[in-house]
């Protein structure tokens, strides 16, 4: 699997060359990993509520 994290912080670090530009796309990229994250923990912790729910262990 590729690793895409320092292919887009590379990116982001080329395309902003502004500091405050930069500062919004590194929190914004922080963020984004942050809610993903996050959301794939929810997802997790649904599916398993889901199947213990309709007796299906």
């Amino acid at each position: 699997m590729p690793k895409l994290a320092p292919t887009t912080v590379a990116v982001a670090n080329t395309w902003f060359t502004e500091e405050h530009a930069r500062a919004r796309a590194f929190g914004a990229w922080s963020a984004s990993g942050g809610v993903g994250g996050m959301a794939g923990a929810v997802a997790g912790m649904s599916s398993q509520l889901a199947c213990r729910g309709s007796g299906s262990l």
